[in-house]
């Protein structure tokens, strides 16, 4: 070995393939008795230069220089075997790689890890706000995913400015718990009208633990094994949302758009993969890489929709899954046999009449993000079976149903003539909606007007006189609403 090392040496000393610029040192590896991987040599405190070392050493150098998504400074070694099992590897330092990968890391830096930071922070603070809202279905596992996002952004970020501070393939194991949380919210909802995890979903753990097995196992396919992962992941779940997303329309004629969109976004992302890895097979580095260009766009894009729409109207997080029984109320006989009998149109009425007096008795209707699951839980029923009474006796679903009660309650105060000093807003509060919009388009689906357009035609028919003075100039002040 020992003539191994001074051949070592001297090649590095005079080796050809590095440019004359480069300053290489020489890090000389052997192998101990056990078969130990050691350093016994390292020349002028260098992190790189020329490298001899037993076949371990060529096998654990092989992994990372295949393994370029997680550090491609590896792209750059060059390995010439010697004979009596040893080699050399000439690589440049770290100081050296800077003039090569500045370009690409300045571009990142400038703009691309900028709008990581806001992709970061717009998934934080979406996380947060489905933490804090009672009305979102299946809130934990949105604010879970959600949670994922922001920590897989985060080390995004971190490697775009520091690509030798994470560990390897850290980013694949946190990104490969995506998939199976986005299909996980929106399919256990379709299938079952609640977001309740089974013992079964464990088995969509499957993409972390081959991501944490191939990063525990020695060879040079480690990075395209990742690679490959994750893109079945992404391209496997996308097909299976879809899959569900088409089942449902057969059942209930319904199509909304959080399926299709979160189906679109997993497309999108293998095919973002892809593009990575052929880039990085063709020698380039990730933080110049054209394809992550194109996944920030769409993160980004992803990103800012979840939160405009979130933030301005909170009951759009009720309404993005398109679960079991909200779908039953686009087509509500869907549900309801045509030869029902007599006894199951009483029980059905009776269930109906627990639901009016269950709103009315404890003033339900102000209640905000109430759902059918929490009533037929206070009423002591299934929500499949309330969900089937409301149906058959009122011909609509539960949500319509309540929006349509809700309406009517805002409208009676709006044509109270004791009421006309009550704000619009005071009004929408006490009918159960938290946002102007919401409000306002749930009262013109049903009124064909607007709140205070409404109250301006209700009260014109009245005499002034049966006014309180300033009822007029308050419900000018309320035309916004």
């Amino acid at each position: 070995m020992t003539e191994a090392w001074a051949t070592a040496r001297r090649r590095a000393a005079t080796s050809t393939i590095r440019p004359s610029r480069m300053r290489t040192s020489t890090c000389v590896f052997g192998a101990d008795r056990s078969g130990d991987t050691t350093v016994t040599s390292r020349i002028n405190n260098s992190l790189a230069g020329s490298v001899v070392g037993s076949p371990s050493v060529h096998r654990a150098i092989n992994s990372m220089m295949r393994c370029g998504r997680y550090g491609e400074w590896w792209r750059m070694v060059r390995l010439d075997r010697l004979g009596g099992g040893a080699s050399v590897i000439t690589m440049p330092s770290v100081r050296d790689l800077k003039p090569v990968l500045r370009p690409g890391i300045g571009h990142m830096q400038g703009w691309g890890a900028a709008i990581v930071g806001v992709i970061c922070l717009l998934a934080a603070m979406s996380a947060g706000h489905a933490a804090l809202s009672r009305a979102v279905p299946g809130r934990r596992l949105l604010t879970l995913f959600l949670l994922v996002f922001t920590l897989q952004s985060a080390l995004l970020l971190a490697h775009l400015l520091r690509p030798a501070a994470l560990p390897l393939g850290l980013r694949a194991l946190v990104g490969a718990g995506i998939p199976p949380l986005l299909y996980l919210f929106f399919a256990r909802r379709i299938e079952t009208g609640a977001h309740r995890l089974r013992r079964s979903d464990l088995l969509h753990l499957w993409p972390p633990l081959a991501v944490a097995l191939l990063l525990g196992l020695p060879g040079g396919w480690v990075g395209p094994g990742i690679d490959a992962v994750m893109v079945l992941a992404e391209a496997g779940y996308a097909i299976a949302l879809l899959s569900l997303n088409r089942a449902r329309q057969r059942r209930f004629r319904v199509t909304r758009i959080g399926v299709p969109v979160a189906a679109s976004f997993l497309l999108a992302a293998a095919v973002v993969d892809i593009g990575i890895a052929v880039e990085l097979a063709d020698g380039g580095v990730l933080s110049a890489s054209w394809g992550l260009r194109i996944g920030i766009a769409v993160m980004l894009l992803l990103m800012l929709a979840v939160f405009l729409w979130a933030w301005r109207d909170p009951e759009w997080w009720c309404r993005i899954d398109g679960g079991f029984y909200d779908a039953q109320e686009v087509a509500p006989t869907s549900t309801i046999d045509a030869a029902e009998t007599a006894a199951q149109k009483a029980e059905h009425e009776a269930l109906c009449r627990q639901l009016a007096g269950q709103l009315q008795q404890e003033e339900g209707l102000r209640e905000f993000g109430l759902t059918l699951s929490e009533i037929s839980r206070r009423l002591g029923v299934p929500p499949k079976r309330l969900s089937q009474a409301v149906n058959a006796i009122h011909g609509r679903g539960f949500r319509t149903l309540l929006n349509d009660w809700r309406v009517e309650a805002a409208a009676r105060q709006l044509r109270d003539p004791r009421l006309s000093l009550r704000s619009i807003t005071d009004v929408m509060f006490d009918a159960g909606y938290q946002t102007k919009s919401s409000f306002n388009r749930e009262f013109a689906q049903r009124m064909g007007t607007t709140p205070s357009e409404y109250r301006k035609r209700s009260l014109s028919s009245v005499d002034c006189e049966a006014l309180p003075e300033g009822a007029e100039e308050h419900s000018e002040s309320d035309h916004g609403v």
